[in-house]
């Protein structure tokens, strides 16, 4: 799924890069220190890599110094020129003559480089949030941080993360990631390498000589802790188009699917159908209570019809309520509501419908927002719905805090169940239960 990894030679070292999807050629040229081994253990990245193998023949590598690929040669300090000079051996390799170059943030230096110097090789530039230079000056307090944020035995002043992908600045799971995977990418001196390499490149005087068609994606949503972080540059490249995405991180694989379209649409003349519509929808699971133990005593054929029946006693239920059917496997139905009253309502008379079948249910109930795809729905409320269930009682309807809230002023009165964690799901919740 994420292509073998395999070697291009540049000199005498190794490069490491992988090759998946089909389509026309892309290179994805970032400037953080993330290994590409570690891509696909953050579930946004492999997802933006995911898109980009969708239509294309995506290639990602490690650049000298960085993850898999050979240190960077003693005596020989990295230069722009050799980063593009890499981009060039990994085509060799991966036998494409020609490339279009994704690039984001000071990932445009050696894109710019490669569009100027070699043009052959380049079917066109994407400029994703990039940057053709810093413009930090090696004798200014804030240059110096920079690269002191580096130093392992140092508390850091500059704070990555926080700068970059504010979004994610106080998700620890994802924090984690990205320190580990940074301190995978490169070694201290190597990232301070690096950065010194990024903050002082200039590429910008290159920008007339750029003839490759070229899209500039700017977010207006992304405030940088210092004006010359921002990340906006190449409009100044002949006949570059502009476009604006919504977010407010500075990485482009962070609330993606708008910037994807554009890429897509710019690479391949065709624009990717819209994301997943986002939607407030009140959700609610069922499940028979004991369902194992009676088809252990009625057998297949008798347990079958229950089943049968139950099915089409929850459908009659549901259509007197607007109740919409997303799912039903084995003795359980998924299905939302276009608000929590109804939903209640239905749970109530499910309750009372299945009681002559010899039935209880066990009913959660969660009203939030979900991705609705297609005729399926999914995201974090569809979770927490099927986790109030789980905990219900036979023959009880349990509903969040948020459906209990919504209700207020509707007479209906729910009695308090605790405060519970519910797996998967952060925090913890406060569950009732409905009349």
């Amino acid at each position: 799924m994420h292509g073998d990894i395999r070697y291009a030679k540049h000199g005498d070292a190794h490069l490491a890069y992988r090759v998946r999807g089909e389509g026309p050629v892309l290179v994805w040229l970032p400037s953080n220190f993330i290994p590409i081994d570690a891509m696909a253990e953050e579930p946004s990245y492999e997802r933006f890599l995911d898109r980009l193998a969708a239509f294309s023949t995506l290639i990602t590598f490690d650049r000298l110094g960085v993850g898999l690929s050979d240190p960077i040669p003693s005596g020989e300090p990295p230069t722009i020129e050799d980063w593009a000079d890499q981009v060039v051996s990994i085509l060799d390799a991966a036998a494409a003559g020609r490339a279009w170059l994704l690039a984001n943030a000071a990932g445009a230096m050696p894109a710019v480089v490669l569009a100027a110097q070699r043009p052959e090789r380049v079917s066109g530039l994407l400029l994703a949030l990039s940057a053709g230079s810093f413009k930090i000056d090696d004798d200014e307090p804030q240059y110096q941080e920079l690269l002191d944020a580096t130093n392992p035995a140092a508390e850091p002043v500059v704070d990555f993360l926080a700068a970059f992908a504010p979004s994610r600045a106080s998700d620890a799971r994802f924090r984690h990631w990205w320190d580990s995977a940074g301190r995978r990418g490169a070694s201290p001196s190597v990232a301070r390498m690096l950065l010194e390499l990024q903050g002082q490149g200039d590429v910008t005087s290159l920008a007339p000589q750029v003839m490759a068609p070229t899209l500039v994606i700017v977010r207006p949503g992304y405030r940088p802790p210092d004006p010359r972080l921002n990340m906006g540059w190449g409009a100044e490249i002949p006949g570059a188009r502009v476009v604006e995405v919504g977010g407010i991180d500075a990485m482009p694989w962070l609330d993606c699917d708008e910037l994807m379209a554009e890429v897509e649409d710019f690479v391949t003349g065709i624009r990717a159908p819209a994301p997943a519509l986002r939607a407030l929808r009140t959700v609610m699971f069922t499940d028979v209570v004991g369902s194992t133990s009676e088809a252990a005593r009625l057998g297949d054929a008798g347990w079958r019809d229950v089943l049968e029946t139950h099915d089409r006693v929850v459908r009659g239920v549901l259509a007197r309520h607007g109740g919409h059917e997303i799912d039903t496997a084995g003795d359980g139905f998924l299905v939302t509501f276009e608000s929590p009253t109804p939903a209640v309502q239905c749970a109530t008379r499910l309750h009372h419908a299945v009681t002559d079948l010899g039935l209880q249910l066990r009913i959660g109930i969660h009203c939030g927002e979900v991705e609705v795809r297609g005729a399926n729905i999914a995201g974090m409320s569809v979770h927490i719905a099927a986790r109030v269930q789980a905990l219900a009682r036979p023959g009880e309807t349990l509903v969040s805090s948020t459906v209990r809230e919504i209700m207020a002023g509707s007479g209906v009165v729910f009695v308090p169940r605790g405060q519970h964690a519910l797996k998967g799901v952060p925090d913890e919740w406060c569950l009732f239960a409905a009349p």
